[in-house]
């Protein structure tokens, strides 16, 4: 027994997930473990989460412990628990995730098979006992998302050029002479994962993709939540741009920032057209509107993905157009 690993869950205000998270872990396959220390970062919740780690049973190898701090962010939160780690590979994990059995002994494996590396897995949603349209468009996306990053594999790993912090691990010493492994400046966890993917190709440290990782996600799979999500990737997307523009290729924003962005006098009749459409749909009353106007049709055609899957579409993207078209004017231009 050798096997040393940390894992670091950053948490706020979500006590039922976090539970959760952490039975699925403490249930992991534990053999030739010596060490497994799973540091809970509580991110200054209004009601504290050391309830939820006192009443979990842990036994050897497993030890976990509690850290509360003020409120700061995730960014901020994974780097505590980083710099408190005492193990050689850190695997962050985040608190409305389900690790696999194997999840542990698979992120060390892949360090041995690709050393000096970032390792990830995805995490797709987990599947409702009833089954709805808006999950079965997410898992979809989810399914291209997964295709995407393997590069069409169907096993085996793949050199990508993203970072997904859910479920993901990292060599201690590669981080060393920051003491940190997110920018803590930044303010969108969007934006903090570009800024680290730009950092790590910058400093040649490979990001692996590997399949078999995968967790599960527990996030509700309603259209109004990923509304919520993707505005918060529109901001993300802008706080990037505003901060990593002279660092990261200009293709990488270019297509978004066309799209998205402020009405050119270059831009094409149609264009300039959509975005006027789009700069409407996204005034947040009109929003809401439309949100609720899709929730209802969801009622009435509940079995009419053809349908409902392009009416999301546009409602999913008229949220990540107001992130973007938001984040722009705060962050700069």
């Amino acid at each position: 027994m050798n096997d040393r690993i940390t894992v670091v869950i950053p948490t706020y205000d979500r006590p039922e997930q976090l539970s959760e998270c952490l039975d699925h872990l403490l249930a992991a396959d534990t053999t030739g473990f010596e060490d497994i220390e799973i540091l809970v970062i509580d991110d200054g919740s209004p009601i504290t989460a050391e309830g939820v780690i006192a009443a979990k049973a842990c036994e050897r190898p497993f030890r976990i412990e509690y850290v509360r701090q003020a409120n700061s962010g995730p960014a901020s939160a994974r780097n505590n628990g980083f710099r408190r780690a005492s193990n050689g590979i850190v695997l962050f994990v985040d608190d409305d995730v389900l690790a696999p059995p194997h999840l542990l002994h698979g992120h060390l494996a892949a360090h041995r098979e690709h050393p000096n590396s970032v390792i990830f897995g995805l995490y797709p949603y987990t599947k409702p006992e009833r089954e709805t349209p808006s999950y079965r468009y997410l898992d979809m996306l989810e399914r291209d998302a997964r295709y995407e990053v393997s590069k069409g594999s169907v096993s085996g790993h793949t050199r990508s050029n993203i970072v997904a912090s859910g479920n993901l691990s990292v060599e201690k010493v590669t981080f060393l002479t920051r003491n940190a492994v997110y920018d803590e400046t930044l303010k969108t966890p969007m934006a903090e994962e570009i800024e680290l993917a730009t950092r790590l190709a910058s400093a040649g440290t490979p990001i692996v993709y590997a399949p078999e990782l995968n967790a599960l996600h527990t996030q509700p799979t309603t259209i109004r939540g990923k509304c919520i999500q993707d505005h918060k990737y529109g901001l993300g997307i802008a706080e990037a741009y505003s901060r990593l523009r002279d660092k990261v290729p200009p293709e990488q924003f270019a297509h978004t920032l066309e799209v998205n962005g402020p009405i050119d006098k270059t831009d094409p009749i149609k264009l300039k057209a959509a975005k006027m459409l789009k700069s409407f749909l996204a005034l947040r009353p009109v929003r809401t509107v439309f949100v609720s106007a899709v929730e209802l049709i969801e009622k009435l055609l509940p079995n009419n993905d053809r349908v409902l899957f392009g009416i999301y579409r546009k409602l999913v993207g008229v949220h990540y157009f107001a992130g973007i078209r938001e984040g722009l004017l705060r962050f700069g231009k």
